[in-house]
């Protein structure tokens, strides 16, 4: 695959790439959640109220206090990313022979997808130029990665930006808060 450099994806496959914000997702995952569940990092105790289940109850803190308290632990989960990459005329311009911003937008894309896949995360494609040219919905598997460098190879820059029409077009698609990386020159009105 011309877009997947085994160099480069060798290089940053011990990084991670965390939120800095809460992410609501569905799966358990490295980022936190703003949902309270059973996890090995303890956030807080709070007051024992009648519903609660016995078994978060907090035993030594009784015994010290005669009051019930709850272990409350923070639930992990995982983060749902859309990477936009501009695919306009623009972006094929190349300096001295070099590659092109285009291709090094691709470059980028892949490596961010490899990133995200391999830390638990979905990852979802959107080529645009004047209009939405491509889109791949954001998925966990390993194939994505795959899938992903197979629509870039077949994608080449042509024609205007459009970038506000097709961010507003793919806005439904991202329902829960998540992250969208924008990969263009921007060059547009």
């Amino acid at each position: 695959m011309k877009y997947l450099d085994p160099v480069l994806l060798n290089r940053i496959s011990r990084r991670t790439f965390e939120s800095r914000f809460v992410m609501a997702g569905n799966l358990s995952g490295i980022h936190r959640s703003p949902f309270k569940g059973v996890s090995v990092e303890f956030t807080a105790h709070r007051e024992y109220a009648p519903g609660d289940e016995l078994r978060h109850l907090d035993w030594k803190v009784y015994a010290k206090s005669d009051r019930f308290f709850v272990k409350e632990h923070e639930a992990e989960s995982n983060l749902k990313a859309f990477i936009f990459l501009d695919a306009s005329g623009s972006m094929g311009y190349r300096k001295n022979g070099g590659p092109s911003k285009f291709e090094y937008g691709c470059s980028l894309a892949s490596a961010l997808t490899h990133l995200l896949l391999s830390q638990g995360d979905q990852v979802g494609l959107v080529v645009f130029g004047e209009d939405l040219r491509r889109k791949l919905p954001p998925s966990g598997k390993q194939t994505q990665l795959l899938s992903v460098a197979q629509a870039l190879e077949r994608e080449t820059p042509s024609g205007a930006t459009g970038i506000s029409g097709v961010l507003t077009k793919t806005a439904s698609d991202m329902w829960r808060r998540g992250l969208t990386v924008v990969i263009s020159d921007l060059l547009e009105e």
